[in-house]
C-alpha cells in the first residue's frame, strides 16, 4: 500500500483473487473505495475514523471486493486478526464466508504467496459454516479469523478486531419504512448497538457499514 496512491486490497482483488474482469474492477470506480476501507487514503482524519460507511449502487462489487476480500487482506497482514462479517441474514453472511474459505482452500496463487495463513490441515482447525480459524502462531479459539452472523444473531464469547456490516437492511425494509413501518429498521438499530462489546477494544477497533444506494 502507498497511502492515497496504491491499494494492496485493489491488487489482492485483481491480481490474486481474479476479480478484475468479474466485477469488473477499474481505478476510477474502485481505487478510492478500497483505499477508504483499507484505511490508506493518506488523510489521517479518514484513515483513523473508527466508524465508516460505504454507500454505492448495486453492481459496484462492494461485497465481492470488500466484504469477501478485506478479511483476507487483514489476515495476510496479521494472522492473529479477527474479522466479523454481518449481513441481514445469517445464511447470506455464511455464503460470504464460504467464498473466503474457497479462496484459502483452492486458490493456488494465494497459497503460494501467503502460505503462512493456510492451515496445515483443514480438518484439524475450526472450518465451519459460520467461522474459520486460519494458521496462527498463537492458539485462540475464542476469536476466529473470520466469523459470519446475521442481524438478530446472538454472539457471545468472541472478541473481534473489526466488524464489516454488509447490507443489514433489505430493499423490502426500505419500502416498509417508506410506508411508515419502521419495525425492521428499529430492530436492526437495536442489534447494532450490541456490536461494540464484541470488539477487543470498543473505543479503538473499527466497524465498517456497507450499503446499497437505491436510486430514485
Amino acid at each position: 500500500t502507498i497511502p492515497g496512491k496504491k491499494s494492496a486490497l485493489y491488487n489482492l482483488n485483481t491480481l490474486v483473487l481474479g476479480k478484475a474482469e468479474v466485477v469488473p474492477v477499474t481505478y476510477r470506480a474502485h481505487l478510492g473505495m478500497l483505499l477508504f476501507v483499507e484505511n490508506a487514503t493518506g488523510i489521517p482524519e479518514i484513515d483513523s475514523a473508527r466508524i465508516k460507511l460505504v454507500l454505492v449502487p448495486r453492481g459496484c462489487g462492494k461485497t465481492s471486493l470488500v466484504s469477501k476480500s478485506l478479511p483476507i487482506l487483514r489476515t495476510i497482514r496479521d494472522p492473529e486478526y479477527a474479522t466479523c462479517i454481518a449481513n441481514e441474514t445469517a445464511p447470506l453472511a455464511k455464503t460470504f464466508l464460504g467464498d473466503i474459505k474457497h479462496e484459502i482452500q483452492s486458490n493456488i496463487l494465494l497459497q503460494t504467496l501467503f502460505p503462512e495463513i493456510v492451515p496445515d490441515s483443514f480438518g484439524d482447525t475450526t472450518w465451519a459454516a459460520d467461522r474459520i480459524i486460519t494458521k496462527r502462531k498463537k492458539a485462540n479459539p475464542t476469536s476466529p479469523t473470520v466469523l459470519a452472523t446475521g442481524v438478530g444473531g446472538t454472539i457471545t464469547g468472541v472478541h473481534m478486531d473489526e466488524i464489516i456490516c454488509d447490507d443489514l437492511l433489505s430493499q423490502n425494509a426500505a419500502e416498509a419504512a417508506y410506508r411508515g413501518n419502521n419495525a425492521e429498521i428499529e430492530a436492526t438499530n437495536r442489534w447494532i448497538t450490541r456490536l461494540q462489546p464484541l470488539l477487543k477494544s470498543p473505543k479503538r477497533d473499527k466497524i465498517c457499514f456497507i450499503g446499497t444506494r437505491w436510486w430514485e
